[in-house]
C-alpha cells in the first residue's frame, strides 16, 4: 500500500484501512507503528483479535515515544498524525523466555527469581504463571491461551508430567508462526511416548497416568523454530537423554538459552562433614570430578573400584574374567557397607553401584549423592579411548550402553539428590568453585 502524508487532521481526510485479526496481531503491531507517519489513519480489525496483550505492548511503547493511539475496544484504532519523540526507556526482560524457567521451577519442585520482570509487567506472557496454577488443578483441564501464544508451546511439554488430561486451547495462530507449531508439538510429543492429538486451534494432552515411563534418547525435530527447541529442552530435564537438534536456532531470541541451561542443573551444594557421592555409567566423569572436588574441598578422594583391586589385589577386569560380575558385587557391597559411618570423603562409585541397594543405603547413610549424566554417543567415544572398561555383555560398546543405560536409568535418578549433564564436558569443570564454595 501507498499512503498519503498528512500533517493536518480533519474527519473529512482520515484513511481507513482494515486488517483480519485472526491471523496474528504482528501484522498489526507494525502497521501501527508506522501509523502516525501516515495518519490521519483509521484501522479497522476485521473479526475477533487475537493476542490482544501483544497489541497492548505496542501501544504502551509507542505512548512512552509520544504517540498516542485511540483503542476502540480492539476494533479499530484511531491515529492523528505524530512524531515519535526520543526518550530513556528500561526494556523489561522476556516474559516469553522466562516461561521456560518457571517451568523447570515448577516440574523440579524448585524456585526462580528474575531481574528486571515482575508481576506488573506489561507482558501478556507475565500471565504464564496462572497457567501453570491451573495444572496442578485435580481431574481434566482447559487452559485458553489465546492471550499468550508463545508460551503455549512452554506449557504444552510440561503438561504430560500433570495428572490427568490438558487441553490447551486458543492456538489458531501457531499455525502461522517460524513453523506449524501446532502440527510440529505433536510429532514430536508423540516421539517421546505422550498421547496427543491436536484440532485446527487446539492440543491435548494426556497426563502422567497414562504412561509408565516417557521414552529418552530421543531426536527432537526443531523446524528451524526456536520455541520448539527451547520448550523441549524443559521437557528433556525429566526425561534424559532428549536430543534437540539444530540447538543453535535459539540465537533468535535467547542466544545463550544452552549455557543457561547447563549452569541451571548446577545448584549450590552444602556438604557439612558429610560424605559427597559421585555415581554414573562408565566414564561418565566420576574419577575425574572426585579428585578435582577433593581436591577443592581438601578432602580425600576414594575410588571403590580401586579399593575393591586392593582388596583382591587384581584389576577390575580380571576379577570379572576369573570369579564373574556376580562375584564383583558381592564384593562391591562389602566395600560400599565399610563406608557408611565415614566423613568428610569425596567417594567414585562404579557404575552399577546403584543395581543394589544395600550400596546405596550404606552410601548415603552419611552421603550427598550427584548423579552425572552425559549422553551414550560422548560416552562411547569417551570409552574408546579407554583400555580398562571391561565389557559387560560382550555386546557392541553403544549396544551394551543402551542397555545398560535403560536398565540403570531409573536407579540413577531415585538416588540421585543433584543431577549434572556433563555431556559438554566444560560447564560443570567450570563452575566447581561456585557450586561447592559460595
Amino acid at each position: 500500500f501507498q499512503f498519503p502524508i498528512s500533517k493536518k487532521y480533519s474527519s473529512s481526510n482520515v484513511q481507513t484501512i482494515k486488517i483480519k485479526g485472526n491471523k496474528s496481531s504482528q501484522f498489526l503491531s507494525a502497521l501501527l507503528m508506522i501509523s502516525p507517519y501516515i495518519a490521519p489513519l483509521r484501522i479497522e480489525v476485521v473479526g475477533e483479535l487475537v493476542s490482544k496483550p501483544y497489541i497492548d505492548i505496542t501501544l504502551k511503547v509507542m505512548k512512552a515515544f509520544g504517540v498516542k493511539v485511540k483503542n476502540n475496544s480492539y476494533k479499530s484504532f484511531d491515529i492523528k498524525p505524530q512524531v515519535y519523540k526520543a526518550t530513556n526507556y528500561q526494556i523489561e526482560g522476556d516474559a516469553s523466555a522466562a516461561s521456560y524457567w518457571t517451568s523447570i521451577a515448577y516440574l523440579h519442585g524448585g524456585k526462580v527469581e528474575f531481574t528486571n520482570l515482575n508481576n506488573r509487567s506489561i507482558q501478556g506472557d507475565i500471565g504464564f504463571l496462572e497457567s501453570l496454577k491451573q495444572l496442578k488443578k485435580r481431574g481434566p483441564r482447559v487452559i485458553d491461551m489465546e492471550s499468550m501464544p508463545d508460551t503455549a508451546m512452554t506449557l504444552a511439554t510440561i503438561a504430560p508430567f500433570a495428572k490427568r488430561q490438558t487441553k490447551i486451547t486458543g492456538l489458531s495462530t501457531l499455525k502461522l508462526k517460524e513453523t506449524d507449531r501446532l502440527k510440529a508439538l505433536e510429532n514430536e510429543l508423540r516421539k517421546v511416548g505422550i498421547r496427543v492429538k491436536t484440532t485446527k486451534n487446539s492440543i491435548t494432552i494426556e497426563g502422567a497416568k497414562t504412561f509408565s515411563r516417557l521414552r529418552d534418547n530421543v531426536r527432537i525435530g526443531t523446524y528451524d523454530d526456536h520455541r520448539m527447541a527451547m520448550s523441549f529442552a524443559v521437557l528433556g530435564t525429566k526425561v534424559p537423554g532428549i536430543k534437540i537438534e539444530d540447538p543453535g536456532c535459539t540465537a533468535k531470541t535467547y542466544p545463550n538459552f544452552w549455557k543457561d541451561l547447563e549452569l541451571a542443573y548446577l545448584s549450590p551444594i552444602k556438604l557439612g562433614d558429610k560424605n559427597l557421592i559421585l555415581t554414573g555409567m562408565r566414564c561418565s566423569g566420576k574419577t575425574y570430578f572426585g579428585k578435582k572436588i577433593a581436591k577443592l574441598l581438601k578432602r580425600e578422594f576414594v575410588d571403590l573400584d580401586t579399593e575393591i583391586e586392593k582388596q583382591k589385589n587384581m584389576k577390575i577386569q580380571d576379577i570379572v574374567k576369573r570369579y564373574g560380575w556376580p562375584y564383583f558385587r558381592k564384593v562391591e557391597q562389602k566395600v560400599c557397607s565399610e563406608f557408611s559411618d565415614t566423613k568428610n570423603l569425596v567417594i567414585g562409585t562404579g557404575g552399577g553401584v546403584v543395581l543394589d541397594e544395600k550400596n546405596m543405603k550404606n552410601l548415603k547413610k552419611n552421603g550427598v549423592n550427584i548423579f552425572i549424566f552425559a549422553d551414550i554417543p560422548t560416552l562411547v567415544e569417551r570409552i574408546k579411548k579407554s583400555t580398562n572398561r571391561p565389557s559387560l555383555t560382550g555386546k557392541k560398546i553403544d549396544k551394551e550402553l543402551s542397555d545398560v543405560w535403560e536398565e540403570r536409568r531409573d536407579l540413577y535418578l531415585k538416588y540421585a539428590d543433584y543431577v549434572w549433564d556433563d555431556t559438554s564436558g566444560g560447564v560443570v569443570k567450570n563452575n566447581l568453585e561456585q557450586i561447592f564454595c559460595s
